[in-house]
Formats: C-alpha cells, sequence, structure tokens
C-alpha cells in the first residue's frame, strides 16, 4: 500500500470516529449570538496576550480577530444587555491591550454595563481595568500585584568563560545589544537608556490609570505599595468591592436590567463533522466559499525565520512571500492590513518578505498596524507598507543587525580534544565553533553586517519616503515606543487596528460594508486532520522540539536558537526581550 493512500485510509478511520461521534451526540451548543439567544447579560474570560495569526490545527487558543470578533458582536447585539469580564494577568502586550479597551469602551457606549473582576491581576492587567471597568471587584483570598514595572537582564559573560566558551558578536548600531546576554558583565548604558526610556513612560501610563480611580499626586505612594491583598486594595480604592464571583454576577445582571448570565467563549467551538465535511476531507475538496471583495487582515506573529515551511508561533519567510503573492493578484481583495506583532529574527527572511510587501503595495492599499512590536526585522517588514499604525506603546525601530558566534574551543581544550583544519579558503571555516574569528574572518563578517545595515536603512528609507539621514538618525539598532517613533517618522498615525482597518478602506475607496477577511484562517476539525496526516506536513515545529529540549528556557534564548537553528545570519533581531507585567 502506499504511503499516501495509507495516510487517508488512516485519516478514514478518524473521519469514521468523528461523523459516528457527532451523529451520537447531543444537540449541538446553542451559539449565544444565535437565533436561540435570549436577552442576557454576557460573561467574558479575558486575560494574557491573543495571537495576531491562529496557531497551526484544531487549537482552542483565541486570536486576537476572534476577541475582536466577539466583543463587536456584543457591543451590536441588542439581546446582550450587560458585560462582566473575567480578568487575568495581562502580560505585557500593550499595543494589543490598547486596541482591546477600544473595543470593551464600544460595548459601554452601547449603553451595555461593564464590571470586571479578578482573582490575580498583573500591572498591565489594572492599567486595562482601571481605564475601562464601570465596576471592579475581587474575591476575597485573591491578589493585586499593582507594583510597577521593572526590566531584568541577565548577562552569561562569566558562565560563559568560566565552562571555556567565548561568544564574538558583532554588533552594527550603537543600541544593538540583542548579543550582550552572551559578551556583557552588567547593564551597557545605551541598553539602560533605552529601557529607562520605554518605562517611564509605561509607567506614566500606568500612573494615569491608578489616579483616575485614586485621586492625582497618589500613583507612586500606591505603586511603592503593592502587591495589595483584597482588604488593602479595597481601602485604597483601587477596587470597587471584594466579593466572590456570584456576587459580582449577580450585581452585573441588576445594573442590566436581566435575570440571566450567559458564558461565552472568544474562540469558536468544534463544530460537529457532518457527513459532507467527511467526504470533502477524504476528496481534498477545499471547503473554500466565495468570499467577494473584502480587506484581507494577514496576521505576522512571532520571529521571523528562513524557510519554505510553516512553523508554530513563527514568520516563515515562504510561506508568507507566497501568502503576499496571493493577495496582490486576488481580485477580490481591495487592500491588505498587515497586523505585525513580531522582535524580527533573520535579516535575509525580513528583506524577502519586505520586498513582497512593497510589491503589493504597488498594486493595492497596504496598511501596517502594530500589535505589541514591530523591532528589528518586524519593522524591516512594516516599512513596506503605505503606511503604519501603532498604540503609541506598541515598540518599534531597532534598526540594525548583528552577527557573529560561539567560540568552544576553550572548552574542548579543558576537556582534553584538539581541533585540526584543513581549509581552501582564507575564510572556509569562519563559522566554525571550534576556533575564533580571526582578523581575516572578523573583517568578512563585519563586512557583511555594514551591507546588510545599509540595505536595511535603504530599505526603510524607500518605504517610508525619509532621507538615509533621518533614518540613520533612528537607526543605530535604538528600540522605540511609538510615540517617540512617530516623531522620528517611523510611524505614521499613534491609532489601533480599528483606525488601520478605516484608513485601508478610504485608500480602497470602498465603505464599511466591505467586510474584513482575516487570513491564515483557522482550520477545522478535518483540515487539521488532512495536514496531520499528508506526507508533506511537518512532523513537528522547530519550537516545540526546541521546547521539549530546553524546557526551562526564557522566551528570548528560544528565540536566538530558533535563529541559530533556521539561519546563519545576519540577524535584525530585537536587543533584549521585554518582560513588563
Amino acid at each position: 500500500m502506499k504511503t499516501d493512500v495509507l495516510g487517508k485510509s488512516w485519516l478514514a478511520g478518524l473521519g469514521l470516529v468523528a461523523a459516528l461521534t457527532a451523529a451520537c451526540g447531543g444537540p449541538p451548543p446553542v451559539d449565544p449570538l444565535g437565533a436561540d439567544f435570549k436577552e442576557t447579560a454576557v460573561q467574558l474570560k479575558l486575560g494574557g496576550s491573543y495571537p495576531e495569526a491562529p496557531p497551526p490545527g484544531f487549537v482552542p487558543r483565541a486570536t486576537f480577530a476572534e476577541l475582536r470578533d466577539r466583543l463587536r458582536q456584543l457591543a451590536e447585539e441588542p439581546r446582550a444587555k450587560g458585560l462582566l469580564l473575567e480578568l487575568g494577568p495581562m502580560g505585557g502586550g500593550f499595543g494589543q491591550l490598547r486596541d482591546v479597551q477600544e473595543l470593551v469602551r464600544a460595548v459601554a457606549e452601547a449603553g451595555k454595563p461593564v464590571h470586571c473582576r479578578f482573582d490575580v491581576l498583573d500591572n498591565a492587567g489594572y492599567l486595562f481595568a482601571a481605564e475601562v471597568c464601570q465596576r471592579l471587584t475581587m474575591s476575597p483570598a485573591a491578589h493585586l500585584d499593582l507594583v510597577g514595572f521593572a526590566s531584568q537582564l541577565l548577562f552569561a559573560a562569566d558562565l560563559l568563560e568560566s565552562i571555556g566558551v567565548n561568544a564574538e558578536i558583532i554588533a552594527i548600531g550603537r543600541y544593538k545589544s540583542a548579543g550582550d546576554v552572551f559578551t556583557e558583565r552588567d547593564m551597557p548604558e545605551t541598553t539602560r537608556e533605552t529601557l529607562s526610556a520605554i518605562l517611564d513612560q509605561l509607567t506614566a501610563e500606568l500612573a494615569a490609570a491608578v489616579e483616575s480611580r485614586v485621586g492625582a499626586g497618589k500613583a507612586q505612594a500606591i505603586l511603592d505599595g503593592g502587591p495589595y491583598l483584597s482588604e488593602d486594595a479595597l481601602r485604597e480604592n483601587l477596587v470597587d468591592a471584594v466579593e466572590y464571583a456570584d456576587a459580582a454576577e449577580k450585581a452585573l445582571k441588576e445594573a442590566a436590567g436581566v435575570d440571566r448570565l450567559s458564558k461565552l467563549k472568544i474562540s469558536p467551538e468544534l463544530e460537529q463533522p457532518s457527513l459532507k465535511d467527511f467526504f470533502r476531507a477524504l476528496s481534498g475538496d477545499s471547503k473554500e466559499e466565495p468570499r467577494g471583495r473584502h480587506v484581507a487582515v494577514l496576521g505576522l506573529s512571532g520571529n521571523i525565520l528562513d524557510g519554505d515551511r510553516g512553523d508554530d508561533g513563527s514568520i516563515v519567510s515562504g510561506p508568507v512571500v507566497e501568502r503576499l503573492r496571493k493577495l496582490a493578484s486576488d481580485e477580490e481583495v481591495v487592500a491588505v492590513v498587515l497586523r505585525i506583532d513580531s522582535p524580527g529574527g533573520s535579516a535575509l527572511a525580513s528583506d524577502l518578505i519586505y520586498h513582497e510587501v512593497r510589491a503589493l503595495a504597488e498594486k493595492k492599499p497596504v496598511i501596517a498596524s502594530i500589535s505589541n512590536m514591530a523591532a528589528s526585522g518586524g519593522y524591516y517588514i512594516a516599512a513596506g507598507a503605505k503606511e503604519i499604525y501603532a498604540r503609541e506603546s506598541s515598540i518599534v525601530g531597532s534598526i540594525g543587525v548583528i552577527g557573529g558566534k560561539v567560540d568552544l574551543s576553550p572548552l574542548a581544550t579543558r576537556l582534553g580534544l584538539r581541533t585540526a583544519t584543513l581549509k581552501r579558503g582564507k575564510n572556509a571555516a569562519y563559522l566554525s565553533p571550534l576556533s575564533p574569528f580571526d582578523d581575516h574572518e572578523r573583517a568578512a563578517v563585519r563586512r557583511m553586517l555594514e551591507t546588510t545595515y545599509a540595505r536595511f536603512v535603504t530599505a526603510v528609507a524607500e518605504g517610508r519616503d525619509l532621507s538615509r539621514e533621518q533614518v540613520l538618525a533612528a537607526a543605530e539598532g535604538r528600540v522605540y515606543l511609538a510615540k517617540a517613533g512617530k516623531e522620528l517618522g517611523l510611524v505614521d498615525s499613534l491609532e489601533g487596528f480599528e483606525a488601520a482597518l478605516a484608513r485601508a478602506r478610504e485608500l480602497a475607496g470602498v465603505d464599511a460594508s466591505v467586510p474584513a477577511r482575516h487570513y491564515p484562517e483557522r482550520k477545522d476539525f478535518f483540515e487539521s486532520l488532512t495536514e496531520a496526516f499528508s506526507p508533506s506536513a511537518a512532523v513537528v515545529s522547530r519550537e516545540a522540539v526546541l521546547r521539549e529540549v530546553f524546557p526551562f528556557a526564557s522566551e528570548p534564548v528560544l528565540g536566538w536558537l530558533l535563529l541559530l537553528e533556521s539561519s546563519s545570519g545576519p540577524y535584525a533581531i530585537l536587543p533584549f526581550a521585554l518582560d513588563l507585567r
């Protein structure tokens, strides 16, 4: 039996099980926004950051697009009379946080009370809640981690030296410090300067949110006094009441004038498959239906990697280039919004995607909407759009490149290993981890990085219609929040996704009746099975493998490992991880 037939046989068996399960099961769950929906208040869980593109397979993790759709439905649905948000820690994604705030405000502006409650909440979560929740409560045993922002960086030069490892990183750009974790023993002044500016602006935003509840001039004392248990939070007027969930639910129903509360999920339910779906999956037919004219919203999240196949949580050049070309040739696509959330990665992959964005922008309007960050390679991509929209606290810039290698020769010597090298070119072993750079190799690497940096600067200058001098003034690898980036010409508008979508429609000459369609689309049950059993399917994502091998690695370390596995450099990547909660 051939492999593809075997794969379909497995698929047929699994599909038959699913179909029989559906046939024997109970009725499908009632969609709370469907025909059976009655007047009710709605309860929704909200926390963390939401990916801009759906994860592979039928993973029930909600995306930003799905959250946006739910909140817009609630604002417009006359039978939804109020909203209770069950809040959890929000993490450090401040650009997206502002977009979600805007959507929640639309619910309140529709005349529907918005109440919030939590068991655990962080700085970002409180910033969100203080500005949009008309009533905010916490459980008696809950705690509020309202303590102000901090950023801690680890430097491993001493550790590496102690085990006989030397890291030689060449950075083009005075602020391009992504390799400092391997080469430094303390925080460089340039990094301290950049992080201080970011912390100052975010603290000012958090202080304004706190003082909206406790009064002017009290924010710093509140931040210094945290974290808070419920009694202390109530005494400081940080919350309106201390109560359990049932009391919070009752209060919302009373405010909304209803006696029902419906729990609403953000991500779609797994639809029960029909026999039609089953046979479609076996035949390989597409379920895609006529779409009509629309604005395409392309979600780009994660590290930017070289490659021809997709990967969990990453932006891989091959599939993205292919998608951009399809959008360019699709006559039903009237405009494109690039929804970007990326710290960068491979300079080569970034340049390839940038080129396709520019080509697309010559055919139809392209707007870049920055979620939490478009840094380094992420900004490289954004620069190809006609205009860039970002929230004041979105991260932009980091125009610079780095490259280098880790030299294991001292460790090898310590272990009693000796290296013998035969070369037929002066730089033939320049990437070898068993020897340091010699002067000729180092000069070659620096030349390559300087050329890549010049190309990066030129791309931004052409894409943003700026002079090289203007770009260089904002470059050197420095990271900015978008408020500062706008003053330097890196951003056009300090607005979120809704404004970017409206601008795309305006440039395309269409009105709001032309819908947005999000790409890539979430796969259904059968599509996920078909993909999983396809002979060409990846066995497992690179990120998943690395997480198994290095379970305690932080996000920036995992990002580095992904880059090293997929590309030999140069790299255009954010110089540090921002974990601000």
